[in-house]
């Protein structure tokens, strides 16, 4: 599944694997936005922990974002 966050998909509907996307409010994307033809500008891919499920995802660095958090990012 893609689920676009903003959509306030629910969290219980994510599995492992499934790709979220949201539009961030990062210095660059506006230019993302320009480049792409599109709103969203940040993507990453859900993964179950031990500690619950998780977005993958990679801006400064690569980190594990807990799904609720990302969603309103």
């Amino acid at each position: 599944m893609v689920a676009f966050c903003s959509n306030n998909v629910g969290v219980a509907t994510l599995q492992e694997g499934d790709i979220v996307f949201i539009e961030s409010q990062s210095s660059q994307s506006p230019y993302i936005k320009v480049g792409t033809m599109s709103k969203w500008t940040h993507c990453g891919i859900v993964v179950n922990t031990p500690e619950g499920m998780k977005v993958l995802e990679a801006s400064k660095t690569v980190r594990l974002t807990p799904v609720d958090i990302y969603k309103t990012i």
